[in-house]
């Protein structure tokens, strides 16, 4: 029986671009096998992959939109790092380190995992035994790519922190006013030409601030929270995830009026960085 696993060094599975992943592979194998039967990759793959038309007299089954790319491949030098072992005895346990540096590249996106497509880092593991094809064995990883240019015009947060939306509203009608807001996200899939785009409102329930007296004003701060499990905003060829806070001032048997501010999730050490500067953004509504 084959019997390999991949260990990450203190069992620890998120990782930024520039930082390095290692552990050890645990090798016992039926049979002898050549140092030179023997990869170990790093990878970075996004697919993206969705259905128009499902059902419809012309598309019966739907017409199936699809694509692949490859950000990064890393191939670790065995035969370099281990020049004595030349071959995996049968039945023997083996332990073989590996060590890969994430390139320091923005370029690259950060983990993503949705019903329509993907962005993956792992650790590939491939075996060619005697007689046998090829066997593959993967451990994944999260990879973070955080955003951090352009942060003095944008605001920036990290998931499972509060987002502070300060409104300044001169209600000159005799109305009762009440504003609102609420966090989307919103997740763009490409696929050649052709694109697919889905919105999601993120929390259960908007945050309702106070209600707004005819003929006067009101100053208040109000939150919303950035789900700790989201993904971060990434954009990239085939996938771009994008935040705003949606803010609405309810007019009763009247237009609401909106407004989306645009709002960057980015990693934790990031938001640290800007924390002190200015930029945070406030909102006015006069009606």
């Amino acid at each position: 029986m084959v019997d390999i696993s991949i260990n990450i060094k203190d069992n620890c599975h998120r990782f930024t671009v520039g930082e390095t992943v290692s552990g050890n592979i645990d090798f016992r194998l039926p049979e002898t096998v050549p140092l030179k039967d023997i990869q170990i990759k790093f990878y970075c793959l996004a697919e993206v992959k969705w259905i128009e038309y499902p059902g419809t007299p012309y598309y019966l089954n739907g017409f199936v939109y699809n694509d692949k790319y490859n950000y990064l491949e890393m191939n670790y030098p065995l035969a370099e790092k281990e020049p004595s072992l030349k071959e995996i005895p049968k039945n023997q346990n083996v332990k073989i380190p590996f060590s890969f540096d994430i390139p320091n590249d923005r370029n690259l996106p950060s983990t993503m995992i949705s019903s329509h497509g993907f962005i993956q880092y792992f650790v590939k593991v491939f075996v060619k035994l005697p007689k046998e094809d090829v066997r593959k064995f993967v451990k994944e990883i999260i990879v973070e790519s955080p955003i951090d240019d352009n942060l003095m015009i944008t605001v920036g947060f990290a998931p499972g922190e509060s987002i502070a939306v300060h409104i300044w509203v001169e209600n000159h009608t005799s109305a009762k006013l009440v504003p609102r807001i609420s966090l989307h996200q919103t997740q763009i899939y490409m696929c050649g030409a052709r694109h697919k785009t889905i919105e999601t409102t993120l929390n259960n329930d908007p945050t309702v601030g106070t209600e707004i007296n005819p003929n006067s004003d009101a100053d208040e701060i109000l939150h919303v929270h950035v789900p700790s499990d989201e993904s971060l905003t990434i954009k990239s060829s085939v996938i771009t995830v994008k935040y705003f806070v949606h803010v609405t001032l309810d007019i009763p048997h009247s237009f609401d009026l909106h407004i989306n501010l645009p709002v960057v999730i980015t990693s934790a050490r990031v938001v640290e960085m800007i924390r002190e500067q200015p930029g945070r953004k406030s909102i006015s509504f006069s009606a």
